[in-house]
């Protein structure tokens, strides 16, 4: 009997961890055991059910075959549990308490993993979208980082009608006001209704469109030396032109219809580009008229060659 000293030295827990290996031992043999008395009982069932059959009835044979086939059988089967089968097994190697123990393990670790993520997220910045001040144009990307910021906190109706006000400004705070003043029994329906307004006067494709084909005529009109006007003219350009498939409404700019009045606004130099481009494709392609986004490509690329001139010779 060891000492209660309330301190295990190194025999005592070397006799533990002997003991412990037993009881592994011992449950393993009885599982083995339970596992071969089934094993054989199920064989011997289905081999009595075989000898009291119309066929073995009528011939002895069958049966004399039968029961060697299930001395065999048994044989086999003991075989299996042999004292040296039994020695090669690994203690819990198969066991439902083995199967059990690693489920358990994998639920600790993805436990373990979302508690690291989580913590890992609160460490992050808190990250708010841009005041929305009825900018068309962005008002979807607004949108979406709104939404965003809200998924992961439980807000009411009523909370989401006081952040929308808080990160809007000009004629789109406005359309929250009003909709803020209006005495609703039902609130959600009100966020709702709220959203759509702001939908139809910022977020519906003609308005995005008209506002878009506002900016690049206005855009195009610039001196031939501001390098500056150039950039922006060549970031609308590209702006247009990855919208272009997205908003049915911009596939006007690819007729001479719509996008002769923005050319005859550029400057002298990119109008002698378009023109070349012109003769060029219609030359190439069974006298076609190019697309705006060959307009967008030739902007593109003044832009970037005079900018870097002027970044060499200041």
């Amino acid at each position: 009997m060891r000492e209660e000293t309330g301190v295990i030295d190194e025999e005592d827990f070397n006799d533990i961890e002997d003991e412990l290996d037993q009881e592994r031992e011992k449950r393993t043999e009885e599982w083995v055991r339970k596992s071969q008395q089934g094993s054989i009982g199920e064989h011997r069932e289905r081999s009595v059910v075989g000898e009291g059959s119309p066929s073995n009835q009528h011939n002895t044979q069958p049966t004399l075959k039968t029961a060697s086939h299930r001395a065999h059988a048994d044989k086999s089967i003991f075989d299996q549990f042999s004292p040296h089968a039994l020695h090669t097994l690994r203690p819990f190697e198969s066991t439902p308490i083995r199967d059990a123990t690693g489920t358990i393990l994998e639920a600790l670790t993805t436990t373990n993993q979302k508690i690291v993520s989580g913590i890992a997220k609160q460490n992050l910045p808190k990250c708010h979208p841009d005041t929305f001040n009825g900018d068309a144009t962005l008002f979807h990307p607004w949108k979406k980082a709104f939404k965003a910021m809200l998924s992961d906190i439980d807000v009411t109706p009523d909370q989401a009608i006081n952040y929308l006000r808080k990160f809007t400004s000009g004629e789109a705070q406005r359309v929250v006001d009003n909709y803020r003043k209006r005495q609703s029994s039902n609130p959600t329906r009100l966020l709702g209704d709220l959203w759509s307004e702001l939908e139809r006067r910022f977020g519906s494709p003609a308005v995005i469109t008209n506002v878009l084909l506002e900016r690049l005529h206005y855009a195009a009109n610039f001196d031939e030396n501001d390098k500056r006007k150039l950039q922006e003219f060549s970031d609308i350009c590209a702006d247009v032109d990855s919208q272009i498939e997205s908003l049915p409404g911009l596939a006007c700019l690819n007729f001479p219809i719509a996008i002769s009045p923005i050319v005859q606004r550029m400057p002298r130099s990119l109008r002698a580009k378009w023109d070349k481009e012109v003769a060029q494709f219609a030359e190439e392609n069974n006298d076609a008229y190019p697309k705006f986004h060959n307009l967008a490509k030739i902007v593109e690329k003044q832009s970037i060659m005079r900018n870097q001139i002027s970044l060499a010779h200041p």
